[in-house]
């Protein structure tokens, strides 16, 4: 018998069979032994804490969301489109930047997300098609840099050399119209241009706490219409304020008038009469007596003297009498 062929791979010979064999190695395909299981599909998002941020400034690090499966692990599988809008924020606050993006292999990056608004306690909301959504852990948004003034209390009407009412009230602002409550520098305050000639009275520079600057003893002293305030600090942009009036105050003089009426016989002709023991002046018995004029508007007292032994003064010849403004 011929020997056996050498590309056999396995040879047995016998009495009179050769037989003839293959050794296999065979892998159960993974689908098939786990019974037709694949990895878990994306179950929910799940946000890296948003960092703190400027107003106006892009947040960094970048707002990351992920795609997470069942298990707790990333999806890497995951494509989807994810949309961050705004959660608990202070009135007036918009979300600015690209704020819906296709995830690669199960992560988001959002790195131009800003925010117009100072305020604390922000969060963001991620949603996505298929998945459950996340709410962010709460960041904060600090003010920008200072940039402008603002009256934020104007100055009201008032009397000559009086105190405005409320206090004047100048407030520091970034160019988003938020409240610089970093800024502590000094803000003044000065008369614009009047044709009243008045001046400005009172501490008319004061240094700003939390973004505002209180003037609380502002005055002028001279009467006039359409007075207007400036304010201005370092590099910032100043303001005006609005309009307001100047009145003359009330009158702190009055005039008082003292006359005499006498009866029965042997009355004289006139009396002395005096104002706080001077201004000494004649005034006839009967008729006519004399008037003072300006006299402060205070209490006053008025005596009536050169009364004859034999005439007695009704109420008593010293009296103490008000004169009123304007009196």
């Amino acid at each position: 018998m011929s020997s056996p062929s050498r590309n056999a791979p396995w040879l047995r010979r016998g009495a009179s069979v050769l037989a003839l064999g293959w050794l296999l190695s065979c892998q159960v395909d993974k689908l098939f032994r786990d019974g037709g299981a694949s990895d878990p599909p994306a179950a929910r998002l799940e946000f890296t804490p948003p960092p703190n941020a400027t107003a106006g400034d892009p947040l960094s690090p970048a707002v990351r969301v992920s795609a997470i499966d069942s298990t707790g692990s990333v999806d890497s599988a995951f494509h989807g489109t994810v949309t961050l809008t705004l959660g608990e924020h202070p009135e007036g606050a918009a979300l600015r930047g690209t704020r819906t993006l296709d995830a690669v292999r199960g992560v988001t990056n959002f790195a131009d997300l800003s925010v117009n608004r100072a305020g604390t306690g922000y969060t963001l909301v991620a949603t996505a098609t298929g998945v459950r959504g996340a709410t962010s852990p709460a960041f904060d948004v600090a003010p920008a840099a200072a940039a402008r003034l603002a009256f934020s209390a104007q100055p009201h009407n008032a009397m000559v050399d009086s105190v405005t009412k409320p206090a004047v009230q100048v407030t520091v602002f970034d160019t988003l119209g938020n409240v610089a409550t970093s800024f502590a520098g000094e803000v003044t305050v000065a008369l614009a241009a009047n044709s009243s000639g008045g001046a400005l009275g009172g501490t008319s520079t004061a240094p700003a706490a939390s973004g505002v600057a209180t003037f609380a003893d502002l005055s002028v002293n001279r009467p006039g219409t359409g007075y207007r305030l400036t304010a201005s600090a370092g590099q910032l942009s100043g303001a005006t304020s609005d309009a307001f009036d100047i009145t003359a105050g009330p009158p702190t003089t009055g005039d008082l008038t003292v006359n005499a009426t006498t009866t029965g016989d042997n009355a004289p002709g006139s009396y002395t009469v005096t104002v706080d023991g001077g201004l000494s002046r004649t005034i006839g018995a009967n008729g006519a007596g004399t008037t003072y004029n300006g006299l402060p508007a205070s209490d006053h007292v008025v005596a009536l003297t050169d009364v004859p032994a034999n005439c007695t003064v009704s109420g008593g010849a010293s009296k103490t009498v008000t004169v009123p403004a304007g009196g």
